[in-house]
């Protein structure tokens, strides 16, 4: 689990902070994967429960 989706899963970062360390995350990721797991989490950030289910889904994969 990547550590941005930590922060959201335990909500100790709200979804301007979120969209701001996306916006460097997507710009930085060194490979594809992450890129599009960031991609994904972006698009998602403004709908709170669709954003806590990815960063969870992303929990459950990483296990």
């Amino acid at each position: 689990m990547c550590l941005l989706c930590v922060e959201i899963v335990k909500a100790r970062m709200s979804s301007n902070e979120a969209r701001r360390a996306l916006g460097e995350l997507i710009n930085t990721a060194e490979d594809s994967v992450a890129r599009e797991h960031y991609i994904e989490l972006m698009h998602a950030v403004d709908d709170e429960e669709e954003l806590k289910e990815l960063a969870k889904a992303g929990a459950d994969q990483t296990k």
